[in-house]
């Protein structure tokens, strides 16, 4: 009865399984990161819609808020709706050493709350040049670098055209002002 698991488990770490369990782990690590920053004195918040108001100006901004919050009931299953997992006001970058005016480098940083199966496509790679976490850090990376060249190819196509001619549009670059944006 049931099915015997192949070389690497990857039948079960696919299989779906009662309970809902990707999302309740999801939320947890989500939760319990936030509360981390919290006891730190940052304040974050919790999938932030409206997270890039302010760093991407008008009329481009008013573009994408006016689709994002016309076109769904939730904003954040919207077409083209980039929402972090946390958004964190005056996190710390850098090195933390203070210098003599008692300054210290800080500034919007925004996160993704992500996992990786073990499975075929996760294990059959060079692991001695790039861990798996690391591997999947930087597709994650990779995905926000597409999803703000999308936004700027729908919402500020008179800037970048077809997104082909290496123009940095509001989007891209609104991306570049968080710590860690690339």
């Amino acid at each position: 009865k049931g099915q015997q698991l192949d070389q690497h488990g990857a039948n079960l770490a696919s299989a779906s399984l009662p309970g809902g369990s990707f999302r309740t782990i999801h939320n947890n690590v989500q939760s319990l990161t936030q509360s981390m920053m919290k006891v730190a004195g940052i304040h974050s918040e919790k999938e932030a819609v409206n997270f890039l108001l302010g760093k991407v100006p008008d009329p481009w901004m008013t573009h994408y808020v006016d689709h994002i919050s016309s076109s769904h009931t939730s904003a954040r299953n919207s077409p083209h709706a980039v929402v972090p997992d946390i958004l964190a006001h005056e996190y710390p970058a850098g090195r933390q050493r203070i210098n003599d005016s008692e300054a210290s480098s800080s500034g919007d940083a925004f996160f993704e709350v992500k996992s990786y199966q073990p499975n075929n496509t996760r294990l059959d790679h060079n692991n001695k040049e790039t861990k798996p976490a690391d591997r999947r850090a930087n597709e994650v990376v990779n995905q926000y670098s597409n999803k703000f060249k999308r936004l700027d190819k729908q919402y500020a196509a008179d800037i970048v055209g077809n997104g082909n001619n290496g123009i940095v549009g509001p989007f891209e670059s609104a991306q570049k002002r968080f710590i860690g944006g690339q």
